[in-house]
């Protein structure tokens, strides 16, 4: 039974480094899609006035960073769960070793 348990803990280890992949990939997605926003001043009819064609342009300028940021808060989240699926995996993958160092530790 004892090598069963180890076992599921080491399948679960796998699931978790499959989630910690899937997860690396909506991150890196999410980034991609961040540095794909261009800036898109207003339509409109142009009146030839440099003052305007340049408010038009901050304004599209200003939109375009707000996306960006929202993808990469995404991101940076999506990369944080990654990390913490990662180590998880590592840790049950490990549990045979974990358990023989927290028994050592507590003999």
């Amino acid at each position: 039974m004892h090598t069963e348990a180890l076992n599921a803990w080491s399948v679960a280890g796998i699931f978790a480094l499959l989630a910690a992949f899937a997860t690396g990939l909506v991150s890196a997605y999410f980034w991609w899609k961040a540095s794909c926003v261009l800036p898109r001043p207003g339509g409109g009819i142009d009146s030839g006035e440099q003052l305007i064609r340049q408010e038009a342009w901050l304004w599209a300028q200003i939109e375009q960073s707000k996306t960006a940021s929202k993808l990469n808060a995404i991101a940076a989240g999506c990369s944080a769960i990654t990390v913490f699926l990662s180590v998880l995996s590592s840790l049950l993958s490990n549990a045979q070793t974990l358990a023989a160092l927290v028994a050592h530790w507590f003999s």
